[in-house]
């Protein structure tokens, strides 16, 4: 049975492997300039576009319906016969109607999996998804694969509190490390007063964040990378040393460049490490 899966672009991966589909947000400055996400303005032109333009206040609207219908409709004159969508659980209720809506008068087989991770976590179940569906294997067995997933990653940002952009999410900050999420994923934020570009005492200033994420992987199989919105950034350079000593049979870590989505909610300089817990 020919399958197809599909994420949204809120994934942090601007060219998906081949048999996986994207729904692409649209970026608005104003109501003169809009771009589809990766399509018109790939992720490094929209972090470029911001540090240019200081007073810059972009929105960010997910896929618009005309553009899902387009997609499905691809899909269905390739002989598509069944779709998994993998959505982030916060965009679903807005997804998921939509798709109904397609999909209902054609009767095609359809499942969905609201997803509690973000950034390349979620990309990563939507390749194992893929490779599952075309062995054939079970929905109930390929839930519980995304389950495990789900519930079995981790990122630990740094995020410069004075970046962020007037319109991003408000959290609480506790003196080093909060923790986000609480369905079984982990995902920290440590706090700074002190812009990412600014002279710091680097070591002094994460290691209790690089202690924790060590902790976290300890005795575990997992696929390590690193998030980031600025390579030259002197965080990426000493996190990419982090992950080359932990991991020294890699010969490189995996280097995740941040979705307009993830920049727009956690900011512009913010930058991190993070894992997949491999399934045995």
């Amino acid at each position: 049975m020919k399958s197809k899966v599909f994420i949204s672009s809120s994934c942090s991966i601007e060219e998906p492997a081949k048999d996986i589909g994207i729904f692409y947000n649209e970026i608005s400055f104003n109501e003169m300039e809009c771009y589809q996400n990766t399509e018109d303005m790939d992720f490094e032109s929209f972090i470029y576009r911001l540090k240019l333009d200081k007073e810059a206040k972009p929105k960010l609207r997910l896929c618009p319906k005309e553009r899902i219908e387009e997609a499905i409709y691809s899909e269905l004159e390739n002989k598509t016969e069944f779709f998994l969508f993998i959505l982030p659980s916060d965009d679903m209720a807005y997804f998921k109607p939509i798709i109904e809506e397609i999909l209902k008068p054609i009767k095609v087989k359809h499942a969905f999996y609201p997803a509690s991770s973000e950034s390349y976590p979620l990309y990563y179940m939507a390749v194992e998804a893929n490779v599952m569906l075309k062995r054939d294997i079970k929905l109930e067995e390929i839930t519980e694969a995304l389950d495990f997933i789900d519930g079995n990653n981790g990122i630990y940002l740094y995020s410069p509190i004075k970046d962020r952009l007037p319109d991003i999410e408000k959290y609480s900050y506790d003196e080093e490390l909060l923790k986000i999420t609480e369905e079984g994923n982990h995902f920290y934020i440590i706090k700074s007063e002190v812009v990412a570009t600014a002279r710091l005492k680097v070591k002094k200033t994460i290691e209790p964040y690089l202690d924790r994420f060590k902790d976290d992987i300890k005795n575990k199989e997992v696929l390590p990378f690193l998030i980031y919105t600025d390579i030259s950034s002197r965080y990426v350079t000493l996190f990419t040393k982090v992950l080359s000593s932990l991991f020294p049979r890699m010969k490189k870590p995996k280097l995740v460049l941040a979705s307009p989505s993830f920049v727009l909610k956690y900011g512009i300089n913010s930058c991190g490490v993070g894992y997949v817990v491999k399934e045995k």
